[in-house]
């Protein structure tokens, strides 16, 4: 076998591991479901209320009630899709990009009835609007630290 099939070969396989990694990946980050069995298991009563309309990402949006407050989960086909939408939230929790990065374009500046907290977690982005302390200590537990929004 000449060297130069070799390389490729090697590059083959390479590829394949790659795309194998990824694709186990993807199946096993978090996605809507498995969001509300999380929350679910930590404790909280949660019930579906349906789809949500919003404008402002491009997830599908599935509204929830966590212990009595609504909470919106956004959920992506991919880790990265939803990382792309979660870097168009400014820190503030209520200026949305319309784009990305120096291309962001225009941003909307939306405003909430109460403070704005915004969560990710492998598929998902979890936007709880309200000031129960209790609820944003449990979604800190289930999605991690809030990546946007208020205190």
């Amino acid at each position: 076998m000449t060297q130069r099939k070799k390389i490729l070969i090697g590059v083959g396989v390479a590829l394949l591991l790659a795309l194998a990694l990824g694709f186990t990946t993807q199946a096993s980050a978090m996605s809507y479901g498995g969001a509300a069995d999380a929350l679910r298991a930590a404790g909280a009563t949660v019930q579906d209320n349906g789809t949500g309309t919003s404008a402002f990402l491009r997830g599908a949006d599935h509204r929830l009630t966590v212990n009595g407050e609504s909470v919106d989960v956004f959920e992506y086909a991919t880790t990265f899709s939803a990382g792309l939408d979660a870097g168009r939230i400014g820190a503030d929790g209520t200026t949305i990009s319309g784009g990305f990065g120096p291309f962001g374009g225009q941003a909307a500046i939306v405003d909430f009835i109460a403070p704005p907290h915004w969560f990710a977690q492998g598929r998902v982005i979890v936007l709880y609007v309200g000031r129960s302390t209790t609820l944003v200590a449990l979604l800190t537990k289930v999605f991690g630290a809030q990546f946007a929004g208020q205190p």
